[in-house]
């Protein structure tokens, strides 16, 4: 909250000097910055956080109309809610990692050069602003070299692309929104309900998505990773998968040959 500070003054004194003609950052620019912020989509095609990366344009906008010097005493609060902000921050980074921590135990029971796939049901941990969780399943990468579908080389525009494709249940997106959506039957029954299109056995239909899922996923990963898995999406593992290593939100899972 900390953070909305220095945006009141930097606001303030912005409209103050709204009509100020600088470099580059003309009031008609302003004002184009803003409705492309206000106006482009915030995904389209793949992609996300679209209009959110205008923001440092309209920053630096607002910024180069500051005047030089600011009074004593809001310098004072300006230095406080730094200092306050940058304090809180060290305190969640220092919470945060050990939730990554908790999720990276596993990573002596993942063999060298693993098909692993990682499915986080819990993308927040301890958080309550972040998806702190949604990707630290990082290190069995760095460490273990393991091989996991969670790349964003899906789109013509990336840099690296895949070259051979996975099937697009498998893809990035796809995996983060079925931990979203399949992350127990409740969840998802409480979906189709709000969603008014549900019929027939619910529970059934969930059992028979995870099937379907399952019988995608076992011939290419001979390792899983689940980090707040539902007791019911856990009595849906097949057989073929034995747990190698469990601890609080933490299972791994090996295929056994």
């Amino acid at each position: 909250m900390l953070s909305i500070v220095p945006c009141v003054v930097l606001a303030f004194y912005a409209l103050r000097a709204v009509r100020k003609q600088v470099p580059f950052f003309s009031p008609l620019a302003v004002a184009a910055l803003f409705l492309l912020y206000a106006l482009l989509p915030s995904g389209y095609g793949g992609w996300f956080y679209i209009n959110a990366r205008v923001i440092p344009f309209v920053w630096a906008a607002l910024l180069v109309r500051v005047p030089e010097s600011v009074p004593r005493a809001l310098r004072l609060v300006l230095a406080l809610a730094t200092f306050a902000h940058s304090g809180a921050l060290g305190i969640d980074f220092v919470r945060l990692t050990r939730d990554r921590e908790e999720i990276a135990k596993g990573i002596p029971h993942v063999p060298e050069r693993a098909n692993l796939l990682p499915l986080v049901f819990n993308r927040k941990g301890s958080s309550i602003n972040t998806r702190n969780m949604v990707q630290a399943w990082g290190p069995y990468v760095t460490e273990r070299d393991a091989s996991v579908p969670m790349l964003f080389a899906t789109l013509p525009s990336y840099a690296v692309r895949y070259r051979e494709p996975p099937p697009p249940q498998l893809t990035q997106v796809a995996l983060e929104d079925w931990t979203i959506d399949m992350k127990s039957a409740d969840h998802f029954c409480g979906s189709l309900r709000t969603e008014g299109v549900l019929s027939g056995d619910c529970a059934q239909t969930f059992r028979e998505r995870w099937a379907d899922f399952f019988a995608l996923v076992g011939p290419r990963f001979d390792h899983l990773l689940f980090w707040g898995a539902s007791a019911d999406v856990r009595a849906l593992v097949p057989s073929a998968y034995r747990i190698v290593f469990e601890r609080a939100e933490l299972v791994i899972y090996e295929r056994t040959p």
